[in-house]
């Protein structure tokens, strides 16, 4: 039963649209409340639960936008499935995958790779270049420190080693290849590594190689081969961050986005309470 106070009260389901009159009542007093379920909302009241439903809608897509603003886009072929071989100098200088930048989270922050040395250490670095479809192509777009792999073996399983490229901004929907290379870190004894291939499918692009020696430049002058088993394409096992890019409302701006719905809330409390 109704308690009777002269206050204005409301009650809500999960569904406004749908609610009948004993569902919602947007009352002055038990009598109005009365009167309402009696003649089914007519007039005024439709009106008002119409408005309040536009600013809890209106209020919603603002909280929606604010979050969208500060997601993060992570593209990830993990987990590992299979030794890719082999890598290092004396054998293939260079593993890669293709990518196409996300149209929104353009701006790529870090990715990694897993590799597992076999014989000796090797010693390589990861970049990021642009991609013709066949090649790299353009100059180098990002290069990371030297990286050594530990001597394990093999025993020690898979190393992950993460580049963070400190906010590189990508072209939205642009193709890019993300690679490791031992071909400037030569030194006339052979090793031998492991590149891991993914086990998740990444339908925008596949693992690569180029067997080019220490020669660097003939990653954007010759065709690279697309590492391949017979019945399906492989894709390495990496994973790669992106944040917005410029296009988007910035952190600050969803930050006022929230707060302005918020108080748009707030506001509507205080009407209908």
């Amino acid at each position: 039963m109704l308690d009777i106070m002269e206050e204005r009260r409301v009650w809500f389901t999960s569904d406004l649209a749908m609610a009948t009159p004993q569902e919602i009542c947007i009352v002055d007093s038990f009598a109005d409340c009365r009167a309402s379920l009696h003649t089914g909302f007519a007039g005024g009241r439709k009106q008002g639960v119409k408005r309040h439903i536009f600013h809890v809608t209106f209020i919603a897509v603002l909280v929606a936008i604010a979050g969208q603003a500060g997601a993060v886009t992570t593209i990830s072929t993990l987990p590992e499935s299979f030794p890719m071989v082999f890598f290092g100098e004396g054998w293939t200088a260079t593993y890669g995958q293709s990518i196409v930048a996300p149209v929104v989270d353009n701006v790529l922050d870090r990715w990694s790779v897993r590799v597992d040395d076999f014989v000796g250490t090797t010693d390589f670095a990861g970049y990021v270049m642009a991609w013709d479809g066949s090649k790299a192509t353009g100059p180098v777009l990002w290069q990371s420190t030297p990286q050594t792999s530990t001597n394990n073996g093999g025993s020690g399983g898979w190393e992950v080693f993460t580049f963070n490229t400190g906010g590189l901004g990508l072209t939205s929907g642009g193709s890019y290849v993300l690679f490791i290379s031992a071909s400037n870190y030569f030194n006339g004894t052979a090793d031998m590594a492991f590149v891991a291939a993914g086990a998740t499918p990444y339908a925008g692009g596949e693992a690569f190689w180029n067997h080019n020696g220490s020669d660097f430049s003939l990653l954007s002058t010759t065709n690279w081969t697309p590492f391949s088993v017979p019945g399906f394409d492989v894709d390495m096992a990496f994973e790669a961050s992106f944040s917005p890019g410029g296009t988007v409302v910035p952190l600050p701006g969803a930050i006022l986005l929230a707060g302005l719905g918020a108080g748009l809330l707030g506001c509507l409390r205080r009407r209908i309470l």
